[in-house]
């Protein structure tokens, strides 16, 4: 899982 949305987290920056 490299882009999860459900976490606004800094992994959102990353599913952009």
């Amino acid at each position: 899982k490299l882009f999860e949305p459900q976490t606004a987290g800094p992994l959102r920056e990353t599913a952009e």
